[in-house]
């Protein structure tokens, strides 16, 4: 495939970090003291309604746990790029879209060179597995009418997809 067909997509998985566990710990106490406290105040008469009280909790709980799967989506169609974030394998949120020759730069997410140009952007979308791999990389455009860094982890086919259309934004390490 060349030129105006091409479509890439790679999908990146968001790696658990501590931040994570914590609010899966902290729901399954929550929804454990919550349960116990209905079946303990309701009792054997009111029993029909501790038990849908206890469903809705553990539905509940589920819904908050899963929303930690997290995955990036990174599609690369024609000289377009979107970004979707999916949770829970059943919500999709475009997080970017739009033009790789619009980027302004474009490169690894370490040195000088990128702390400089990245150093004074507010805007900011971290799209990839964690914030600080090797694999991460940036870029720097105009988006929503303000400038934005977008981290993301592209991989070498999309990277040399952008690269072969926009070699200017291009920076070194």
């Amino acid at each position: 495939m060349t030129g105006l067909n091409k479509s890439i997509e790679k999908i990146i998985r968001k790696k658990f970090d501590i931040w994570d566990s914590v609010i899966i710990f902290i729901t399954i106490l929550v929804a454990f003291i919550l349960a116990t406290f209905i079946i303990l105040i309701t009792g054997p008469v009111y029993y029909s309604i501790a038990l849908a009280s206890v469903a809705v909790i553990g539905y509940a709980g589920y819904v908050i746990i899963t929303s930690r799967n997290v995955e990036y989506e990174y599609s690369l169609i024609g000289n377009n790029l979107e970004i979707n974030m999916i949770v829970g394998k059943r919500k999709r949120k475009l997080l970017f879209s739009g033009q790789y020759r619009q980027f302004q730069a474009i490169g690894k997410a370490s040195g000088k060179e990128y702390e400089t140009l990245a150093a004074n952007i507010t805007t900011v979308i971290h799209a990839g597995s964690l914030p600080s791999s090797d694999y991460t990389y940036f870029f720097i455009t105009e988006y929503k009418n303000k400038k934005t860094v977008v981290y993301f982890e592209p991989g070498i086919e999309i990277v040399s997809a952008i690269k072969s259309k926009n070699k200017r934004a291009f920076i070194s390490g």
